[in-house]
Formats: structure tokens, sequence, C-alpha cells
């Protein structure tokens, strides 16, 4: 009995607790593997971000010493008093980042300007502002002699600065024979010391720049001497190597900066880098172990800790997609746009393929039409625009595919419809367009729909078509949906062109000047194919040319008496359709003048509304909508382009600085401050308040009474 239990035990333990125990060795190994390179990638990554920034700071400082050699101010500096020479380089000052100092030297009367003081270079090498280390570069020969814009080091490596890590050295001007300064910006060593630690926190990096020359810009480790890190340099592959200096191992990353030509090293102790791997294999040799006791518990815990990694993948895999489409969404609204429009040239058959294919669109059907519903005054909130255009998508067919767009400006719902056959039924698909938005929204609204064209070129033929549709009420059967009719057209004489000026006047209105002059060019055309006699010819002549005096008149842009007598005086029908076609490019431009105009005078408006009304607890997006006369979305995306920020973050921002203000200015109550800047709930702005600012509103006003007291300023 007890040797059939025994081997019953070793049957089971071979059977199921042996495969367990070894796939869970393997998976130890291999999940070690994945970290190591992981861990090396995710590093190489935050180096080269590390990196870019750094580029970032050299040629923005670069930028600026470009920027003053174009200021006259600053080339005629030694001809200014000295509050003006302060001024000129206080605007360059505020400019530059956090540990940062900007030194101005004049060559002619030897003397320094920094932060808004004037010393000679003898009071300045006195100053707390000077390095000895300075001196060991030969910084006052270089302040003196340099022609060109030069980066050096703070010191030797004998002599490191113990302020400055980095200085860049610029002639004022550059490019000039005559050089009458220079601007040096002094780069703390607290600066790369931050930025090591804001991407290497906790971890004993050691960090250095180099310049073309492989000669050392700055030094950020001690650990390895001047010809162990010489034969790093050499030897080291761009990317990430690995090598043993001094009998210690090191995971080293090298990155060549694309625009300064400068080189970045970064070495890190490969024990050290690893040293959370090796508790990782422990704790895991430890569950191995446990695994012989409890093997079912131990692959519950190693296949939960897989599904996590594996859920935290598909996460961020999402993220990216959502992203990718919301780029994607954008682009397409654009393109959708410019068919509209009519921006894309009659026949550059390559735009159009161009931007087809960033929008993975494709035009399999020969025949466009536009169907437009136009709200008015319906507002739509962001998740009824995207509902709506996702409904209204689903109702494609393989005969018949969609393209859907929500313009904001206009408020209007437009649809291109890629049909395959030309006699498609419109009105049904636009009675199941009407019905989809209809689900969503409250109140009646307007369908028009134009044509059926075979060239994708004149799908802006077709939305204009649709909108005279709407605007002109042509008949049609069914309530709220107005198809274009061309049969007018086709009537004998021409009294007058009742629909072609419907159609160059929205052509005018949507700043399409070529689908206006399209149409103009086809009045003359059956004109001429009519062949009237010269009489009626001239009526009709006189008839084009009073239709564009009255488009003129409705667009609130009256035509001049001179131009008029100009016109009439005319007889080639080319010449008459010529100048026509400059009165409308001539109208277009104005009315895209008055829009933008338009455009920019409302986003000042509501900005000046917010800064004189935040104080309001009223006050809200749908309130500035109103006030402006905006629909909400709109609103909210004008705010976003000007400001950066969300309404709600802006508002918050003028506030918390109010509150401040008051603080510091008054002794009134935190809690009447608090409701006089527009908040209503006084333990929320506190919440806020401390997270924007590090201390609460109490401890501010304590601070800032300190700082008065003791007559010295303090950094916001």
């Amino acid at each position: 009995m007890r040797s059939t239990f025994r081997k019953t035990f070793a049957k089971y333990v071979t059977l199921f607790i042996v495969p367990v125990v070894a796939f869970s060795c393997l998976f130890v190994y291999i999940n070690m593997r994945t970290n190591e390179k992981s861990a090396t990638n995710y590093l190489d990554g935050v180096q080269k971000q590390m990196c870019g920034e750094l580029d970032i700071l050299y040629s923005a400082l670069e930028n600026m010493a470009l920027h003053m050699s174009g200021n006259d101010a600053i080339l005629n500096f030694d001809a200014l008093s000295d509050v003006e020479k302060i001024q000129t380089l206080d605007g360059y000052v505020q400019n530059v980042p956090a540990n940062v100092e900007l030194m101005f030297f004049s060559r002619i009367g030897l003397e320094v300007y920094i932060q808004g003081q004037r010393w000679s270079y003898a009071e300045f090498e006195d100053s707390e502002y000077f390095d000895e280390a300075l001196n060991y570069v030969g910084f006052f020969t270089t302040l003196n002699r340099t022609s060109t814009i030069r980066v050096l080091p703070a010191g030797t490596q004998q002599n490191g600065g113990e302020q400055y890590a980095s200085v860049i050295a610029a002639p004022v001007p550059v490019m000039s024979a005559s050089q009458t300064g220079c601007v040096a910006f002094l780069i703390r060593s607290q600066y790369f010391e931050e930025l090591t630690e804001k991407y290497f926190p906790q971890t004993d990096l050691e960090f250095y720049v180099f310049d073309t020359m492989n000669e050392v810009l700055y030094r950020g480790g001690t650990e390895l001497t001047e010809e162990q890190l010489s034969d790093v340099v050499r030897n080291s592959a761009v990317g990430i190597s690995e090598r043993t200096v001094g009998g210690t191992d090191y995971l080293v990353m090298r990155n060549i900066s694309s625009q300064q030509n400068m080189t970045y090293v970064a070495l890190i102790p490969t024990a050290e880098l690893f040293e959370y791997g090796k508790a990782d294999l422990l704790s895991f040799s430890t569950l191995v172990l446990a695994l012989l006791i409890l093997g079912i518990v131990a692959v519950l815990l190693i296949t939960k800790r897989a599904t996590r990694s594996i859920e935290r993948m598909q996460e961020e895999h999402r993220h990216v997609e959502e992203r990718l489409d919301n780029q994607n969404r954008i682009i397409r609204q654009m393109v959708l746009n410019r068919l509209i429009k009519g921006t894309i040239r009659d026949g550059d058959e390559r735009s159009l393929s161009y931007y087809l294919m960033c929008t993975q669109l494709e035009f399999e059907h020969p025949y466009f039409g536009v169907l437009v519903c136009m709200l008015d005054k319906i507002e739509l909130l962001p998740e009824q625009s995207h509902r709506i255009v996702c409904d209204i998508a689903a109702l494609a067919s393989e005969e018949m595919h969609l393209y859907v767009l929500h313009r904001l400006e206009d408020n209007q719902i437009v649809v291109i419809v890629n049909m395959q056959r030309q006699d498609a039924d419109r009105i049904q698909l636009a009675e199941l367009v009407a019905r989809a938005i209809g689900a969503d929204i409250d109140g009646p609204f307007l369908t028009g729909c134009g044509q059926v064209y075979d060239n994708p070129f004149k799908i802006d033929n077709a939305y204009v078509e649709a909108i005279v549709a709407v605007n002109e009420k042509m008949e049609t059967s069914h309530a709220r949906l107005f198809l274009f009719r061309n049969d007018l057209q086709q009537e004998e004489g021409f009294v007058y062109p009742y629909v072609e000026r419907a159609l160059i006047e929205q052509s005018i209105r949507n700043g399409s000047s070529e689908t206006a002059i399209g149409v103009m060019r086809e009045v003359f055309r059956k004109i001429e194919s009519a062949a009237p006699s010269l009489i009626i010819q001239k009526c009709l002549h006189y008839d084009i040319i009073n239709m564009m005096v009255k488009i003129a008149v409705s667009l609130k842009m009256p035509m001049k008496a001179h131009e008029i007598s100009k016109m009439s005086m005319l007889e080639d029908p080319q010449e008459i359709c010529k100048v026509i076609e400059q009165e409308i490019v001539h109208l277009t431009q104005k009315v895209e003048d008055e829009k933008n105009q338009n455009r920019f005078a409302t986003k000042m408006s509501l900005l000046e509304y917010v800064q004189e009304h935040f104080r309001s607890n009223t006050i809200s997006l749908n309130t500035l909508a109103e006030e402006f006369g905006l629909s909400y979305t709109y609103a909210s995306k004008i705010f976003k382009d000007e400001t950066g920020e969300s309404f709600s973050s802006y508002i918050t921002k003028l506030r918390i600085a109010y509150v401040k203000q008051k603080l510091e200015t008054t002794d009134e109550q935190i809690k009447t401050i608090v409701l006089d800047s527009g908040y209503v709930d006084v333990a929320n702005f506190m919440r806020k308040f401390k997270q924007v600012e590090g201390m609460t509103p109490g401890q501010y006003r304590q601070m800032r009474q300190t700082v008065r007291q003791a007559g010295q300023p303090a950094a916001d």
C-alpha cells in the first residue's frame, strides 16, 4: 500500500508538478531577458529625450543670439543709456530658461551686463555671478575675440566650475567685420543635475557632453579618467553598448546630435541597472520551490501576472489607436472640406489621389452627389455630432458609399455620396439621413440635394446646388427636402438666370470663385449656343450684368457706378465674361477677408469677455456661446485653439491669480476672497489652489507677508 502511494504520488508529480515547474523556470528565464531588453530600450529612449531637450536648449540660445544680432538696439548698444541697455536686455532675459544666465559684454566699454546690473569686468569677477573656473578656459579672451558662435566648457578637468557647466558665446553682430559686443549664456551645473534627475531619478548615472572634436564640454561624473573617457567615446558605437572600464561593467548610451553635432554619452553601472532583475529571479525561484507544494496556486499567480501585463499592453495599444483615429478623422475632415469648397484645382488628379491616399479614402464608384442638412440654430454637443456622423456612415452600402462631415462654422451636416448608378434613389437616402439626424436632435431642419456628377471635381458644385435648393425652396413632393432642379434652365429664352444667380452667390459666399466662374461661363455658353439676334444677345448680356449688380448688393458689397458703366459699354461677350470673372474673384476675396476679420473679432471679444467676467459664478461655456451667438462645440474649439487649454482650466487660472493678488494686497478673509473670485465651492477651490501652488491660501498669504517684512523678493 505504501509502495502504491509512492508510485501514484510520483506519477502525479511527474504529470503535473514537474511540467509546471519546468514551464515556470522557462517563464522566469524569458521574463528576465524580456525585462532586460525592455529596460535597455526604455533607457535608450529616455536618453534620446534628454539629449533632445539639450538640443532644444542650445538651439534656442543660439537663435536668441542671432536675433540679438538683428536688433538695432543691441547693434547700437553703447549709444544707449544705462536704463535703456538694461531694459533692452531684460526683454531677452525673460525668455531665458531657468538656471541659465544671460550676460552681455561690451567690447568697447569692457562692461558686463547681467541680471539688470552693470559692472566693469573686474567688478564682475568679484560678483556672485562669476565662477573662478571661467578664467581657466580664457573666458575674457573669448568675450573679446570670438568671431563665431562657440560652445565651451566652464572649466577644465582639473578646475571644473562650481556654478556653471557650459557656456555659449556669440559675437554681436554674428556675421560682421565690426563686432562690438558678445553675448554669453552661462548654463549652470544645476541645469544638468536637474535634467539628469528628471530623466534618470535615483540612478548612479554619469553624463558627458562632447564637442565635434570630442573635447569634453560637460562632465557629469568623476569615476572615469580623461583617458578612459576618451577610449569610451572613440570605441563605442552610436546607440547602446556594454563596455568594461576600469574593472566595472557599464551600459554605454551614445547619441550624436543632428542639430548641434555634439556627442552625448551616458554611463550606468550594469550591476546597478539590473539589480531589480536579480530580485525578480530570487522571488521567482522561491515561487518555483513553492510550486512543489502549491502548484495550482503558483500557476494561478503566474497567469494573473502575465494577464496584467497583456492587459497593460492592450490598453496602451488601444490609446495609440485612438490617437491615430483622431488624427485620421481630422485629416479626413480637412480633405472633405477641400472637396466641397473646390480648393483642389479641377483636373489635378495627382493632388486628389494624394489627399485620398492620406485619408485612406477611395472613390470606387463613378458618380457623386451631395446632401446638406441645414441645422440653423440647433446646437449639437460633441457626443451628439459624433453619434450622428457614425449613424449616417452606417447607412452606406456596396452601391453607395457615404462620407460625412459636420461643418461647425455653418452648422451643417454634409454627406458626400459616391454612387454606382447615376439614377440612384437620392430621395430615399435623404430621408434615411434625415431620420438618423432626427433621432438625436429636437427641432426642424431642412435638407438639400445637389445634382449627380460623374467627376469628383464637381463635388463643390453639388454642394453649392444643395444649399441653393434649400435657400430657393425648390419644389419637391417631400416636406423639408429640396432637390436642385435643372429643368428651369432648359426653358426657351433667357429672361433672367435665377438659378445661376443663386449658384454664383452661394459659391462666392463659400469662397469658391472657381465654381462661380464655371457657372458664369456656362451661362455665356448657353447664350452662344442659342445664337439669338444681336439685340436679344445684348439684352441677355444686360441681364447678366444686372445679375452681378444684384449679387454684389446682396453681399453688401455694391459695385461702383463707373464699374457698372464700363461693363455695360462692352459688346464683345468674351470681354464681358472676363470682366465679370474678375469681379467674381474680387467679391470672393472680399467675402473671405470679411469672414476672417469677423472670426478674429469674435475670438478677441470672447477672450476680453472672459477677462472681464471670470469672477461671475454663472459664467460657463454655455453662457459664453449664447452671448456670442455660437454653438457650444464651436465656442469650445475657438477657446482651445486660442488659449491652448480648456475653458474651465483657463477660468481656474484667472481666479487663482485674482485670489493670489488679493491675498498679497488685502487682509480680507480667505472665504470672502474665494467667493468674490467666482467660486461657490470654497473647499473645492482650496484643493485646486494647493494643487497648483503647492500650499494652501493661508500658507501663501503668510509666506508673502514674511517675504514683504524681510524686504526681499520671492519667486512665484
